[in-house]
């Protein structure tokens, strides 16, 4: 029965995660969460746009894991030496479709098959306030549509990158005194005065005066330390494995291109440069190039 309703031969030899068609009566209620050598698969089962989910993948061997989420490969890290456990964020934009969105995870089985599960994860509407930025006539006379593009297309050549080591672990640092409150959160929904701006607020504002120092939230390399349009003097820092983070609107820049950064080291100072209707720091965090609240790291 089970060569007939796949179409096979009967003598046709089957591999651990191979899909195949059961009779009705047979198909069991639920499907197991280990496939071939994949023994536990732990997921985030739904997760807020602008947040951030994870993937833990236990195996008897090591695999090269591969997935997509969103429509784009997400990077496996392995937890221990054996590389028998595995993790991978899942990052949700704040402007993403709240609905169910199929996770696939595979791998190649030791005959050179490739297998693969999907899972649905429930992306759900965040919680997000609207404010209009107006941008004084000094300012907005630079914002060209042609340079905002220059920049943006820096910037993201830049946090697309996924370099081989994961440089942090544990909870991200604040790159502030926490005596500096919150004055615009991530996600928050803009109409700027200034056109292709885009819609929403990519980072966390602190409000501070020019001269309060930035540290580095967690170990990593500096990628860009340099002025620019929008973003005023910037700093962007590699974590490893495709999470960066941003810091824009610097009085001061203390850092360069290629210098290994400690979590708590001073990267730079408080400003008003760029887009800014005031002295703050806006700290954003790319993974894989999505912008995700940096509060949930």
């Amino acid at each position: 029965m089970l060569a007939g309703l796949n179409g096979m031969d009967v003598e046709a030899r089957l591999f651990p995660g191979q899909p195949v068609n059961l009779p009705a009566e047979a198909a069991p209620a639920q499907t197991p969460a280990y496939f071939g050598a994949i023994t536990g698969v732990e997921i985030t089962p739904s997760i807020p746009q602008g947040r951030t989910g994870r993937i833990y993948v236990d195996s008897v061997r090591p695999v090269a894991l591969t997935a997509t989420w969103l429509g784009q490969p997400i990077v496996f890290t392995p937890l221990d030496a054996a590389r028998l456990r595995q993790f991978a964020l899942l990052p949700v934009g704040p402007l993403q479709e709240p609905g169910s969105y199929d996770l696939v995870l595979g791998y190649t089985t030791l005959r050179g098959a490739p297998i693969s599960r999907t899972w649905s994860i429930a992306v759900e509407a965040g919680d997000y306030e609207s404010m209009q930025i107006v941008v004084s006539e000094d300012k907005a006379a630079a914002m060209t549509p042609e340079a905002i593009q220059a920049e943006l297309d820096k910037v993201v050549a830049t946090w697309s990158q996924v370099s081989p080591i994961l440089l942090w672990s544990g909870p991200f640092l604040r790159p502030i005194d926490p005596q500096y409150l919150t004055t615009a959160q991530f996600g928050q929904r803009r109409d700027y005065s200034v056109a292709d701006m885009g819609s929403f607020h990519a980072g966390q504002d602190f409000g501070a005066p020019e001269g309060v120092l930035i540290t580095a939230p967690a170990d990593g390399i500096v990628v860009l330390a340099e002025p620019l349009i929008v973003r005023g003097n910037a700093v962007i820092l590699d974590h490893g494995r495709g999470i960066f983070t941003g810091f824009w609107h610097m009085s001061e820049i203390r850092v360069t291109v290629g210098q290994h950064v400690a979590a708590g080291e001073i990267i730079g100072v408080v400003g008003n440069t760029g887009l800014s209707t005031g002295a703050h720091l806006h700290w954003e965090m790319r993974v894989y190039g999505v912008a995700v609240d940096p509060m949930q790291f």
